[in-house]
């Protein structure tokens, strides 16, 4: 799934790199919107299932933090 959602933000403009949590995280071309991607090996949970992407977004630059996030499990479809 990484692999799939990751070509495609990158086909859109999005710019990624490893942080020191060994996630991937992807800006938006504008700077507004986010996505992380959490490898097994450093997961955390929503309640018991281990969470795989954590979208956000913010109406704002100058704002440091997200007014809302979206969060996907490794089962998370990925076709129709």
């Amino acid at each position: 799934m990484a692999d799939q959602v990751g070509a495609v933000l990158a086909a859109a403009g999005w710019r990624m790199w490893p942080t020191a949590r060994d996630t991937l995280l992807y800006t938006s071309p504008n700077g507004l919107c986010g996505a992380e991607w959490t490898r097994a090996s450093c997961s955390f949970e929503l309640g018991d299932i281990p969470v795989a992407w954590q979208i956000s977004a913010r109406s704002h630059l100058d704002s440091t933090l997200p007014e809302w996030n979206a969060y996907f499990t490794a089962g998370a479809p990925t076709r129709p």
